[in-house]
Order: C-alpha cells, then sequence, then structure tokens
C-alpha cells in the first residue's frame, strides 16, 4: 500500500526545521503504523538554490519497505510518503494528520505491494 499525506502544518512546526523533530516524527509514524524501523532515521537539510526551495529531506526504513519526509519550512508544507506491503490503517494516517494539523490533506492509495508476484523464467 502506498499512501501520500502532505498539506500545511499548524502543530509541531519544529518538524519542518529541525532534523531531530523530522527523526522523531518518522519514528512516531512508524510506531503509529505498527511497522518495525531498521536503523535509525537518514536526514539531509537541503539548502536549496532559493529560499523557497531550502528545507529537510529524511527516510526511515522499515522491514516493510519504507517512510519518507520533505518539508518546506518557507511554506510551512510537508509532504509524508508511506510506502508499505503491509496494509496502513485509516486510523494511524488520521492520527499523523491531526498531530501536524494539516490543513489539506491528499491521500493516494494504489495497488497493494506483495500480493501478485511476477512469473520469472528460469
Amino acid at each position: 500500500m502506498h499512501i501520500t499525506l502532505d498539506g500545511q502544518v499548524t502543530r509541531n512546526h519544529r518538524v519542518l526545521y529541525h532534523e531531530r523533530s523530522l527523526a522523531g516524527l518518522l519514528h512516531l509514524a512508524a510506531a503509529v503504523l505498527q511497522m518495525s524501523t531498521i536503523g535509525e532515521p537518514y536526514i539531509v537539510r537541503y539548502l536549496g538554490r532559493t529560499k523557497e526551495e531550502a528545507g529537510l529531506s529524511g527516510v526511515l526504513f522499515i522491514a516493510e519497505s519504507s517512510i519518507v519526509a520533505h518539508s518546506y519550512p518557507e511554506y510551512n508544507y510537508i509532504y509524508l510518503d508511506l510506502f508499505s506491503c503491509k496494509d496502513i490503517l485509516p486510523d494511524a494516517v488520521t492520527y499523523l494528520r491531526k498531530h501536524l494539523g494539516l490543513t489539506k490533506s491528499v491521500k493516494h492509495i494504489l495497488p497493494d505491494r506483495g500480493k501478485t508476484h511476477l512469473e520469472v523464467e528460469h
């Protein structure tokens, strides 16, 4: 399952600016989604060509796949990408949206991963 969650942040603004706060959000997302983390989040501060492009990007690998976040502090905006071969519970997505106080939230649900397999010739 693949869900994207994005919008303007009205609560917990530190995730937009501070590496440790964004890492905490990635860990929180894994816990709420009941996913198993593999290691620690990897966070990169992108300075951008302009102030509007600057922000943080982070990834947390989970046994089920990955959780990715991109922040755009100049716009008070965050983008979360939840990608898993395990079902993602709607209540978990709602919790994350409320935790950040997202004013606009777009969810895209794509076909389940790992449900079908390609035939491989040997």
